[in-house]
């Protein structure tokens, strides 16, 4: 599908802050090995749901020793994590019968066991506006004061090149693996946003998941738009267009009230952030989306604006 409209600048504009947005996510807290070993003993499909559900995105090592796990393959996993190997995004092939049941995630398939697990992590990984904005700010503030100290080179993962599976020649199965996690991953890679976008209505959310709520407004949700279209079953933009309190004599005001998590406001700021590191462009998948790759709310100019200057301090630093 094409974008009317979609200009080479557009184009640009996004990648740009994909780049930025890739180095700022490096220096995110990473998921502890237990957390991922955990995580590896439940469905895959309801792992990825429920992340995706708390805005969670994963790294390609956490995505990679969370399906070694749940395959049995935990001396593989330990092993690529010593040699600190990952596999190669843009290497893949046909889809692994285990990447299968997730190419649809369905928020139904959330659960609470996982949930809790990654509870903590919430504030530190959520990609939810308001949580994201509240993060980026604090990794401001301490850059501010001399806290923030951007991720160790001797921390990062390198992709399984050719060079890196001759070296770990050892290890059993590792050209297929890679290929298999490297597809696997893209499928999570698209099926996320389209969860975002594309679940049920919030009353059906809720009454199966009546946990899920309490948990993202804890961690902010809601902070900044208020609970109005946190719990509106209905578009942002028709809140309050009639007159009086809240619109109370308008037509949109006896329209259903239901709550959960309003899908449309995860905008192109938001999932652009989310989709960024990935080696496979998805440039084009968000602007096919929104057309247009500006602000919407507060929390998307916060995010915008902090990502371009922790961006810039960390190439300052590594320049010195």
């Amino acid at each position: 599908m094409k974008v009317e409209g979609v200009t080479p600048e557009d184009k640009a504009k996004v990648d740009a802050f994909m780049q930025d947005a890739a180095a700022v996510k490096a220096d995110e807290t990473p998921i502890p090995d237990h957390v991922l070993d955990a995580l590896g003993e439940f469905p895959l499909k309801q792992v990825f749901t429920t992340l995706a559900a708390l805005g969670i995105d994963l790294r390609p090592e956490e995505f990679q020793r969370i399906v070694l796990i749940k395959q049995g393959a935990k001396a593989l996993a330990e092993k690529l994590a010593q040699v600190r190997l990952v596999f190669d995004a843009s290497q893949t092939g046909n889809t692994p019968s285990w990447a299968r049941e997730f190419e649809r995630l369905d928020i139904r398939d959330a659960n609470e066991k996982i949930a809790m697990l990654l509870r903590p992590y919430i504030p530190e990984r959520s990609c939810y506006p308001e949580i994201l904005a509240a993060r980026l700010r604090r990794m401001e503030k301490r850059a501010e004061l001399g806290e923030y100290v951007p991720l160790n080179r001797n921390n990062q993962w390198y992709p399984m090149t050719d060079e890196g599976r001759r070296l770990s020649s050892g290890i059993p199965g590792l050209v297929p693996a890679s290929i298999a996690l490297a597809t696997g991953f893209m499928v999570f890679k698209r099926a996320f946003p389209q969860l975002i976008e594309k679940s049920p209505t919030p009353i059906k959310t809720l009454a199966a998941h009546p946990w899920m709520l309490p948990l993202l407004i804890g961690a902010g949700v809601g902070a900044t738009v208020g609970m109005s279209s946190m719990t509106a079953d209905r578009p942002f933009v028709q809140h309050g267009t009639g007159t009086g309190l809240d619109g109370k004599k308008g037509s949109t005001y006896h329209q259903p009230k239901t709550a959960g998590v309003d899908p449309v406001r995860f905008g192109p700021i938001a999932l652009a952030y989310i989709q960024s590191g990935a080696q496979q462009k998805m440039t084009g998948s968000i602007l096919t989306k929104h057309a247009s790759f500006s602000p919407r709310t507060i929390s998307d100019a916060s995010i915008f604006q902090s990502v371009r200057r922790l961006a810039r301090r960390k190439g300052e630093s590594c320049l010195r």
